[in-house]
């Protein structure tokens, strides 16, 4: 059975809770990848530009993620006097472990992302 052709016109409605899932996604993967992250090296002190991203576009979205971070308490945030941001975290390395499990895996990457978590858990003695 032919399907007819549309010429780029929408024929119907794809709704709003799945037009914006790719970016909800997006989002969570750099939250996981901050707490990961965080979760690895708990007491240093770090830039946005320490976190390990695949693209230009998640790179932007990382300032916006990380703030959403700072309000929750999550990490915190210095400036220095010349302007340079830093960013560490507030919560203990378990629990940061734990909150990174509650995000979606990503497709790209997701192997070395569960070999990180899976050797922080066994660095810290937490089980899954």
């Amino acid at each position: 059975m032919k399907k007819p052709k549309t010429d780029g016109i929408m024929t119907r409605d794809v709704g709003k809770d799945k037009l914006f899932e790719p970016e909800r996604k997006n989002s969570a993967i750099i939250k996981q990848q901050v707490l990961l992250f965080c979760s690895k090296h708990p007491r240093m002190k770090f830039t946005a530009e320490c976190i390990p991203l695949d693209n230009k576009e998640e790179r932007t979205r990382l300032k916006e993620e990380l703030q959403a971070l700072v309000a929750k308490e999550i990490i915190s945030q210095q400036t220095t006097d010349s302007g340079v941001v830093f960013y560490c975290s507030n919560r203990p390395q378990q629990e940061l472990v734990r909150m990174s499990q509650n995000y979606p895996e990503r497709s790209e990457g997701s192997r070395k992302d569960a070999e990180i978590l899976r050797y922080t858990q066994n660095d810290i003695g937490v089980k899954s």
